[in-house]
């Protein structure tokens, strides 16, 4: 039970983290948020695993899942934000949304081949709904308009990150449990983001290096870098929900769960960003069936 609230809750405070950096990338860049909140929430979880004292964990981890956690670091935190943070600044969150969660496709599909998991016939209806969300938004294409704020979403560049993002988002879990030693608690889960963080961290501090990205990020507004740094905040306390809920539950659970953010979604960005969010038929329809996807998938994966 606490992995499912764990995972809920991680969904939850992801989806919130979507609406906050959309704010922040209507006047800032990509860059700017990727080189903030990833820093941010490596600080973050060094703070929480020093308090707690579970850096003696790091003992239990081998050399091989150590390389595995940096690796997931590196591809969701790093190369997965940074497409996300794209998609959103181009199309919105709700837009890319249905996109950005059919991850699924990867994590299922990786756990077949990699773990030799089956998939029930109910999961398998899960993911072809799930494959139909992402389809009804490019169909839908021609309809989507500016927004009453002005905002007209470039949707061929949102959905081409958005694909790319999935994927890392839908790899980078697989490679986390399998990154976990037998009987793992709580505490390993917390020690295994952080060493992901740190690692990913390691990887977008050096583009600072860049003069033209140092820049960039030093163009950023006062108030963008505001969003950035809350939007740092609340997707590190969504990893570290998901960090924790991977370490005690199944990832066959944990990551169907997880896509539950797509309702969280329309609530967040209705409620933060109203005028520059496009909710077109196409966007609610994916992400009905990115719902009802979840549920089947969730459903059909239970023992």
């Amino acid at each position: 039970m606490l992995g499912v609230t764990l995972a809920v809750f991680s969904a939850a405070t992801f989806a919130l983290n979507s609406a906050v950096l959309r704010r922040g990338v209507l006047a800032g860049s990509v860059i700017h948020a990727v080189v903030v909140s990833v820093p941010l929430g490596a600080i973050l979880f060094l703070v929480v695993v020093t308090y707690l004292g579970a850096l003696p964990v790091l003992a239990d981890f081998t050399p091989t899942s150590l390389a595995l956690l940096a690796a997931s670091g590196v591809l969701h935190f790093g190369i997965g934000r940074y497409c996300n943070f794209r998609a959103t600044q181009a199309a919105g969150a709700v837009l890319v949304g249905p996109i950005v969660e059919g991850g699924i496709f990867w994590t299922i599909g990786l756990a077949v081949l990699l773990l030799g998991e089956t998939i029930a016939p109910l999961a398998f209806a899960g993911i072809l709904l799930i494959a139909l969300g992402p389809m009804a938004i490019v169909a839908d294409r021609k309809r989507v308009q500016t927004t009453s704020g002005g905002f007209a979403p470039r949707v061929a560049e949102g959905v081409a990150f958005g694909v790319l993002g999935s994927v890392c988002f839908g790899s980078s879990p697989l490679l986390v449990r399998m990154a976990m030693p037998e009987g793992s608690s709580l505490l390993h889960g917390l020690v295994a983001g952080l060493v992901a963080y740190l690692a990913a961290t390691l990887i977008v501090l050096p583009v600072l290096f860049s003069a033209s990205i140092r820049t960039e990020v030093g163009q950023g507004s006062a108030a963008s870098t505001r969003w950035f740094v809350i939007a740092g905040v609340t997707i590190w306390v969504s990893q570290l929900a998901r960090y924790m809920a991977l370490a005690i539950a199944p990832v066959s659970l944990v990551t169907p769960l997880q896509r539950t953010s797509i309702v969280f979604r329309m609530l967040f960005a209705a409620l933060i960003n109203p005028g520059t969010e496009v909710f077109s038929r196409g966007a609610l329809i994916a992400s009905l069936l990115c719902l009802m996807g979840v549920v089947l998938l969730a459903l059909g994966s239970m023992p």
